[in-house]
């Protein structure tokens, strides 16, 4: 008995393979949640796969297959943006990467998609299809919108706060950033400063009081106190310190600010001293 496959028996197993590389590709994309397209430039005719269907609100099998119909998805003010790129990449032989807004076909929702693709070409370089991939990514687009109002809020409390304030590594004491009052009121240059320890600010006989203050600061509680601070010319200042405990990029920080209490801690020691 002879043991050579029958005829045929290679295309089949082959064709077996196609088949099983083609499920474990659309199941990858189902667990991706990913969108598939595919483009006829010469009839604009685009076929979909179910998952992209639902990304634009469609119920499976009632895309009419026209590119326009898609398009009249997209919001208007995204829609030079996505043709300019699709035309760039038909034209320069690039990929195709664009995201863009859609309103949803059943409910009208707006949703945040990205597109990628590319093209396909004959021998003259004419552009003959086109295929690619589609992913909702809203979630991501208003986590990024939420961490620029962050960072919006940041600026505005600390940047544009007119106490100086200061981050601070609660470990080596050293200033991890500090804002425009702060240079304003000591001094130093931005530069200057992210290489200065809190023990640099005080006068010497001050700085094991300071250094005995860290180490007894109760972790998630608001400090606050009357120090002596010293300018970069020398001058000394007495200041009261408000600090907290929180956290930036994960390492734990303090953020204090710096009210300058100089005139009313003089005035304060002048009615205390005894009248000659």
């Amino acid at each position: 008995m002879s043991d050579r496959p029958p005829d045929g028996g290679a295309t089949l197993n082959q064709t077996t393979s196609d088949r099983s590389a083609a499920v474990r590709l659309q199941l990858a994309l189902a667990v991706a949640g990913l969108g598939t397209w595919d483009w006829d430039p010469s009839t604009n005719h685009v076929t979909w796969n179910d998952a992209h269907e639902r990304i634009c609100g469609f119920l499976p099998g009632t895309f009419s297959g026209n590119a326009d119909d898609y398009n009249a998805l997209v919001l208007p003010e995204d829609r030079p943006g996505m043709t300019a790129a699709l035309d760039r990449a038909r034209a320069e032989h690039v990929e195709y990467r664009y995201e863009y807004r859609i309103r949803r076909r059943n409910d009208g929702v707006i949703r945040w998609v990205v597109s990628r693709g590319a093209f396909l070409y004959d021998n003259l370089g004419r552009p003959t299809w086109a295929s690619g991939i589609i992913a909702d990514v809203t979630e991501r687009k208003e986590t990024e919108a939420a961490l620029r109002k962050t960072e919006q809020r940041r600026q505005l409390l600390f940047e544009n706060n007119p106490l100086p304030m200061m981050v601070v590594d609660p470990d080596s004491r050293r200033y991890l950033e500090v804002n425009d009052a702060a240079i304003a009121q000591y001094g130093y240059s931005r530069e200057e400063f992210l290489h200065l320890r809190t023990d640099d600010l005080r006068p010497a006989e001050d700085v094991e009081r300071m250094i005995t203050a860290f180490r007894a600061r109760a972790p998630g509680r608001s400090e606050r106190g009357v120090w002596r601070h010293k300018t970069k010319d020398g001058r000394l200042l007495i200041v009261e310190i408000v600090s907290h405990d929180t956290s930036l990029d994960d390492q734990p920080v303090l953020v204090v600010s710096v009210l300058d209490v100089t005139a009313r801690e003089t005035a304060l020691e002048a009615l205390r001293s005894p009248i000659a």
